[in-house]
């Protein structure tokens, strides 16, 4: 199927499409996780946001993982014990990830340290704050925070949209613990902050990323393990949501490269994000590195084509009981002076997707569709003639 783009321009509303050529959500890599019978996904995309059970898993002598929707890690040491997130509210997870940690690992809770301020990482705090830790976040952790709390009610609905299963997990017979405030006692920002508990040295990174202005990362550099919490996305290695997902702030991507960058200097034995299973062996870690940082270098610069700026695919979210509309256009606007958009028609509806541009073509790669979910296509446009080809899938 081919289509011309040689037809009038007319202005549209480009702020409605969600999916610009920085919304890729393509898995970039599947490698070096745990053995199979550990693994909470494997490489199943279809697997990816459905209900993970609750599990316990030991990472290292001293490093307990809790597993689920959204995991919590504990590190023990002689001294005390040092938490990194806390679980899923959404999941209703957090209370077992309470109690299967602290049956773990014996000693007082000396800190808690949160990723970042979305509550499928804050989800426990009620059951650890009563323990008296210190709280390490960073800077930008409480105003993130009040903005994600003042805005659920819009991005309720957008949310159960994006992850259905949420909606129907099955109810708890117990009651959760009621909400507690998060006031952070240690704030990271342009500075790092480290410390030693029990002869073990812990590194808070200040680590901005695909999830937002408030991400820290966790290094304990005589272990060579790398506590990533999203920072790394929500598929690890995959394509981060650096785009403002479900109306939230702006992600910068050049930032994110930066911080990928330093990961990679830091050479991790292991990296451990907060949600699915840990990348295992330096080369993995590396790897998995290296080509998330030179996927988002590429898609970043590849946005403007010849002075022109394109943004292909995506949907219009319309609210409660409305149909999202699947955008079946590119839109491109002429950065040169132009002052409306111009639509050039597509052979496809589908959002998520990865677009770059090489040799005068734009590629649009995989995604979702709108009939068939996740996908493979490549559709190739060419900016001198306008007419679309398959690429290979």
């Amino acid at each position: 199927m081919s289509t011309s783009n040689r037809r009038p321009g007319r202005p549209v509303r480009a702020t409605q499409r969600l999916s610009v050529l920085l919304a890729a959500a393509v898995i970039v890599m599947t490698a070096g996780a745990l053995p199979a019978a550990q693994q909470t996904t494997g490489a199943d995309a279809r697997r990816v946001f459905a209900p993970v059970p609750v599990s316990l898993r030991v990472l290292a002598d001293n490093v307990h993982q809790a597993a689920g929707n959204g995991n919590s890690h504990l590190i023990h040491t002689s001294e005390g014990n040092v938490v990194f997130d806390t679980g899923n509210a959404f999941a209703g997870q957090a209370d077992d990830h309470y109690r299967l940690l602290r049956d773990a690992a014996p000693g007082p809770i000396r800190y808690v340290i949160y990723s970042h301020s979305h509550p499928d990482h804050t989800g426990g705090h009620p059951y650890w704050v009563a323990e008296g830790p210190q709280i390490i976040a960073h800077r930008e952790f409480e105003e993130e925070l009040r903005y994600v709390r003042e805005m659920a009610p819009y991005q309720a609905w957008r949310t159960a949209h994006v992850f259905p299963q949420l909606a129907a997990r099955p109810r708890r017979a117990e009651r959760p613990q009621p909400p507690a405030p998060i006031a952070p006692d240690i704030r990271v920002g342009d500075r790092d902050h480290a410390f030693e508990l029990g002869g073990v040295r812990f590194e808070v990174l200040d680590t901005p990323g695909a999830e937002g202005a408030d991400n820290v990362s966790l290094w304990l550099p005589q272990q060579r393990i790398l506590f990533t919490g999203d920072t790394t996305g929500f598929i690890v290695p995959g394509f981060p949501n650096i785009f403002t997902m479900r109306g939230e702030k702006i992600r910068r991507p050049m930032e994110y490269i930066r911080t990928l960058e330093r990961f990679i200097a830091l050479q991790p034995d292991m990296l451990v994000p907060s949600h699915h299973d840990p990348i295992v062996g330096r080369d993995n870690v590396l790897a998995g590195l290296r080509r998330v940082r030179d996927a988002v270098r590429y898609v970043h610069d590849a946005v403007v084509a010849g002075g022109v700026l394109y943004v292909v695919g995506g949907w219009d979210m319309r609210g409660p009981g409305n149909d999202s509309a699947w955008a079946d256009t590119v839109l491109a606007l002429d950065l040169n002076g132009g002052s409306a958009w111009r639509e050039i028609p597509a052979p496809f509806q589908r959002r998520a997707l990865a677009a770059g541009t090489r040799d005068g073509r734009i590629h649009a790669l995989g995604g979702l569709s709108r009939e068939a979910g996740p996908v493979s296509t490549v559709d190739v446009l060419d900016l001198e003639t306008g007419v679309w080809s398959k690429g290979p899938d």
